[in-house]
């Protein structure tokens, strides 16, 4: 008995390896576990559609699966201004549908239309995935932006947590290819060697408004002594009374001081000159 069980199982492990072998080199296969994952990733908190305060919409790409994203259209005479939104997480969660009452309260009392971008997880897809999906979505809106009654001149990229960490990657690939946004506002933002590496070398995108909630930590008082050792105009602001998210929080005593701030960052980005342009 002991080798007939002795035998079977050596032969599910030989059929186990091949298998294994030959998945393991099957791009189709990687392509179909990774594009299930992110299915399940990308609706898992999605809301109900009923519910959702922006138009929900999905952005094409060449080759490329669909962005999600969720349109806060500003109705006014002119075409409005752009704010492209990355949502706050941990990398591996965190949904565009989370800050859906923030970003209509944007558009209401900013006067811009908002862009919330779904980008995808990196526990899901490789780091460079995500930041790709910002890109495009922002070149998308770009490059239609009279089909949407939007100023193709004016757009800003703002970013929270992991959302603000894809932001700086993607404005520094985007400026790379001659697109220069009107600024950028980071949001407690993910900070490690990339973007300090960033503002050392003096590519870290701009012009900035950074906002930091709880208290400072060395991280936070490194990012800015490089950021203050470039060219760049930097404007920050501090809540340390206050949790990472707390714009989301309609409770907060702080989230009315920093939605009139960004307002205002807004509205000197908007005016000036492009870098590039």
């Amino acid at each position: 008995m002991a080798i007939i069980i002795g035998s079977i199982a050596t032969v599910l492990l030989a059929f186990y390896g091949v298998l294994y072998s030959l998945l393991a080199y099957n791009m189709r296969f990687h392509d179909w576990i990774a594009e299930t994952m992110t299915s399940k990733a990308n609706t898992e908190h999605m809301k109900e559609e009923g519910t959702l305060r922006g138009k929900r919409m999905y952005i094409p790409r060449d080759n490329k699966r669909d962005v999600r994203v969720n349109f806060y259209e500003c109705t006014q005479a002119d075409p409005s201004p752009m704010l492209f939104i990355a949502h706050d997480g941990d990398f591996k969660d965190g949904d565009a549908d989370d800050i859906d009452e923030l970003c209509e309260t944007l558009k209401e009392r900013l006067n811009v239309s908002v862009i919330s971008i779904n980008y995808s997880k990196i526990a899901v897809h490789v780091s460079t995935y995500p930041q790709e999906e910002i890109m495009d979505t922002m070149l998308y809106f770009i490059l239609h932006a009279s089909q949407y009654h939007l100023d193709s001149r004016k757009y800003v990229l703002c970013g929270a947590g992991a959302g603000a960490y894809l932001s700086v990657i993607a404005g520094v690939s985007l400026v790379q290819k001659g697109v220069f946004p009107n600024g950028f506002i980071l949001i407690d933002p993910f900070l490690d060697y990339v973007a300090l590496s960033f503002a050392q070398a003096e590519l870290h995108p701009g012009p900035l408004a950074l906002v930091f909630s709880g208290e400072a930590n060395a991280k936070q008082e490194e990012y800015e002594y490089d950021l203050d050792h470039t060219a760049l105009q930097v404007d920050i602001r501090r809540y340390p009374d206050s949790q990472r998210g707390f714009l989301r929080d309609t409770e907060s005593a702080d989230r009315e001081h920093c939605i009139r701030w960004i307002g205002d960052e807004l509205e000197f980005f908007y005016s000036r000159e492009r870098s590039g342009s």
